[in-house]
């Protein structure tokens, strides 16, 4: 389990947003991390692009972006956390 401020995010939670996300991303595979306040779905340049333009205007601030890790040689959309319960709606 991965800790966000006082709530705890289970696995079986990851994995339904995860599916969620993947259908967002038009089936392209998707891998979900949490990382301190930031949120990334890894995915292909395609679906992360996808999600970008599907879901980046229901974010309070403007902080969706597309990336590419060259770290993991992999794409990714992340956003910040602005409260914890914003995972959970």
């Amino acid at each position: 389990m991965q800790q966000i401020k006082y709530q705890t995010v289970t696995s079986e939670y990851l994995k339904s947003t995860e599916a969620f996300y993947k259908r967002l991303a038009g089936g392209e595979d998707v891998e979900i991390e949490l990382c301190g306040y930031n949120f990334y779905v890894f995915s292909s340049e395609l679906g992360c692009m996808r999600l970008f333009y599907k879901i980046k205007d229901s974010f309070k601030s403007n902080n969706a972006r597309v990336q590419f890790s060259k770290n993991r040689n992999k794409w990714y959309f992340a956003f910040d956390l602005e409260t914890p319960m914003e995972l959970i709606d």
